[in-house]
């Protein structure tokens, strides 16, 4: 599927991600906005999972936009 499919099918609860990553297992989810521990609201965010495990916010790449290699986990 291409990139606005899977953005949609990942707001919707779904974990996306790329079959030309070269790490495999890696996946990206939304974060839904809540409450810090300051009362300041969090937005929501793309966070990628690596292969290890570690997870980060994730900001698309140039190639991953045009990526017609997007499926969701269980695909």
């Amino acid at each position: 599927m291409d990139f606005p499919d899977a953005l949609k099918a990942c707001i919707a609860g779904q974990k996306i991600t790329n079959e030309n990553w070269n790490g495999k297992g890696m996946y990206v989810e939304v974060i839904p906005g809540s409450m810090n521990l300051f009362n300041e609201m969090m937005l929501p965010y793309l966070e990628m999972t690596n292969v290890k495990g570690e997870k980060v916010p994730w900001l698309i790449s140039h190639m991953d936009v045009f990526s017609t290699g997007w499926k969701t986990l269980g695909d």
